[in-house]
């Protein structure tokens, strides 16, 4: 009589799959998984370890977490290349503060003792405990069992800044990076990108993320293009984005020395910027084939003061005309006032782009009595496959709609693999029903405020 475990590795990896619950619950049952035996120890590992998380949170801060995974690696090194996704949020102080809020002692000695006290009970190898809310990832076997006196003792009293440069050396396999540090001039490998000394993890990575929540300051672009250098990233988000206070196009040491084309990065998400547009045109010479550009102005009056769409347009089209397929760019903002002044330019000559969100006045510009109207067709790709249009306060529906209209009729010969348009209009009024039957007539999918 067959039993489970007489089915081959590859089917029970299929049913640990299909039996484990979304992230982050996944974790937990495969922690659970992993006590069934040596054998679904082993089947587990790659699973468990794939998604890491260190944080401050209420029990635990930063530094404790970061030092006991250390421990685990340096004592355990082949976990460490199971590892694909690390996020590091530097909240390092969250519990002390809280605790000298409450007068309660927070002698940082005494809360690791009780947490290795915790992680050592039962059996080796269990996963019972975990110091993150959201990953059971610190197995008991994560104790400093193995490692001598001498690199406890490192491990305890070195930086942060450089425990989480040794922590990158151990993930040879890294493809993911998440970052919220405690400042935005916290980033801790940009020192190490800049002399050409990259841990294991840096050389493997695809994608990162780094994120800054405060309503002032962010990342400056100095940091942002030695980011672009990672020999294999693909990917680079930010999440509030400053400009120097010196003027970036009259200082130089604000760029990176780098020829045009030294990125291998794909895709650039800029969130809440407030970048002066035409420093960020010369950043977008790094991307040797940029395939696609958001940019989302934020609610501060920095970033609308610094938007400069035609300087944007200007970088845009000279180092990604002939590779970019998506171009978004949005604002947050519902005072016309405040709207970013000018437009970008034309779209035509971008000849892989597919993908259009952006306001109709960054598009058109403001309307202007007396001078010629805009024609849509005059300005679109035409690989353009999906345009979505946000009728701003400049503009009003009827007038929009007579452009979309005619750029419909003219689908064939202008942008004839269009099949989605996404506007915001209201459904009983006239011009909308003007919209849709042009649309219905062109076969164009027609989204949006419906």
């Amino acid at each position: 009589m067959a039993v489970l475990l007489d089915l081959p590795d590859e089917t029970l990896l299929e049913i640990i799959s299909l039996t484990a619950r979304e992230p982050p619950s996944a974790q937990v049952d495969f922690a659970r998984l992993s006590l069934v035996n040596h054998r679904f120890y082993l089947l587990t590992q790659p699973s468990l370890y794939r998604s890491i998380e260190i944080a401050g949170y209420w029990e635990q801060n930063y530094q404790t977490s970061l030092r006991l995974l250390l421990r685990l690696l340096l004592a355990r090194p082949a976990l460490g290349a199971h590892v694909r996704e690390l996020t590091v949020e530097w909240h390092d102080d969250v519990y002390d503060r809280w605790a000298a809020e409450q007068g309660e002692s927070d002698d940082e000695e005494d809360n690791e003792d009780k947490v290795e006290e915790d992680e050592t009970e039962g059996a080796e190898g269990e996963v019972g405990h975990s110091l993150s809310a959201d990953n059971a990832l610190f197995a008991s076997a994560a104790s400093a069992r193995g490692l001598s006196n001498r690199i406890q003792r490192a491990l305890k009293h070195s930086s942060e800044t450089v425990q989480t440069v040794l922590l990158l050396d151990l993930l040879p396999h890294l493809h993911s990076l998440s970052i919220t540090p405690d400042l935005p001039s916290d980033l801790f490998f940009v020192d190490a990108v800049s002399k050409g000394n990259l841990p294991q993890g840096l050389r493997s990575l695809q994608e990162i993320e780094l994120s800054w929540y405060d309503t002032e300051g962010g990342f400056d672009l100095l940091s942002i293009e030695q980011c672009l250098l990672l020999p294999t990233l693909r990917k680079l988000t930010v999440s509030a984005v400053d400009e120097d206070p010196n003027p970036w196009d009259s200082n130089e040491e604000a760029h990176v020395s780098a020829p045009p084309g030294s990125s291998s990065v794909t895709e650039l998400v800029f969130i809440l910027g407030a970048i002066e547009c035409t420093s960020l045109a010369r950043t977008l010479r790094l991307p040797r084939a940029l395939s696609r550009f958001t940019y989302g102005l934020g609610s501060s009056s920095t970033g609308f003061a610094s938007f400069d769409a035609a300087a944007l347009w200007t970088g845009l089209h000279a180092y990604a005309r002939d590779s970019l397929t998506y171009l978004e760019i949005t604002t947050e903002i519902s005072d016309s006032s405040d709207e970013p002044r000018g437009e970008l330019g034309p779209l035509r000559d971008f000849v892989k782009l597919s993908s259009i969100y952006l306001p109709i006045s960054l598009l058109l510009g403001a309307p202007s009595d007396g001078a010629a109207p805009v024609k849509l067709t005059d300005l679109m790709p035409p690989a353009l496959v999906s345009l979505n249009l946000r009728i701003d306060n400049d503009w009003t529906l009827e007038a929009c709609v007579d452009m979309l209209v005619e750029m419909l009729e003219a689908k064939e010969t202008c942008t004839p693999s269009l099949s989605v348009l996404e506007v915001g209009h209201r459904a009983e009024d006239p011009a909308a029903e003007r919209l849709r039957a042009a649309c219905e007539a062109a076969e164009v999918d027609l989204r949006g405020g419906r």
